[in-house]
């Protein structure tokens, strides 16, 4: 078994009634992505078809919002997707392989109002795999980011557009069955939205303890 690898990401930001989001290059069949959309708490987005929902979190009515989903690529989806019904977004887009395409990438929300912002604890189930794992941050209107969550690499940074806001996801290689990561500090306290994503590496399970059951196109073999 091996972690999950990021091959290629995009950041982008739009205002206007259709939001125009960025594709990583190269999208081939069988990749995944990974699409983290941040807005703010007022809106409501409509995504296009074969975009599934891992989950979303608001804080404050005029706060922040982020929202995370995942595509499973079929290599026609070019360079852009739109997004209707925000007046405003940031966006990061991953695209992955090396990942189980038949186990959904997994998440966990949190908000609140503090300089510190901790993404949650996720425990995905079952034994601990080779996980990627992704923990993401946004905070309205205040700034720098001081300290990022332990071992995590790779900060992407999605422009502000047009409100002061820090948008923030990092990556991290983990053997574990479940994963809290460390806080993202900001300078000054606001309202905040953090989420944990883990992605899924290509062996559906790592050491039998969910009984050598393999999942495979016609159902579910066993190998015991």
């Amino acid at each position: 078994m091996a972690f999950a690898q990021v091959a290629a990401t995009a950041v982008s930001s739009d205002n206007g009634a259709t939001q125009t989001v960025c594709l990583p290059s190269c999208i081939a069949c069988g990749d995944l992505l990974i699409a983290v959309y941040f807005t703010t708490a007022d809106d409501t987005a409509t995504w296009p078809a074969g975009w599934c929902q891992i989950g979303s979190i608001q804080q404050g009515a005029s706060g922040v919002e982020v929202e995370v989903r995942y595509r499973n690529a079929n290599g026609c989806e070019g360079c852009t997707f739109n997004i209707t019904g925000c007046d405003i977004s940031a966006n990061i887009v991953y695209r992955i392989t090396g990942h189980d395409p038949l186990i959904a990438p997994e998440g966990t929300f949190a908000n609140g109002v503090s300089a510190t912002a901790n993404p949650p604890c996720l425990n995905p189930g079952g034994c601990a795999k080779d996980f990627l794992w992704l923990a993401g941050f946004t905070i309205k209107h205040f700034g720098p980011i001081t300290d990022t969550p332990d071992c995590y690499t790779n900060e992407l940074n999605a422009p502000n557009c047009p409100y002061t806001a820090i948008h923030a996801v990092m990556q991290r290689e983990l053997n574990a069955a479940s994963h809290n990561p460390t806080a993202y500090v900001n300078t000054n306290s606001a309202c905040f939205v953090v989420f944990t994503v883990a992605i899924h590496p290509a062996s559906a399970c790592c050491c039998g303890c969910c009984g050598g059951i393999y999942p495979n196109v016609s159902g579910w073999v066993s190998i015991l």
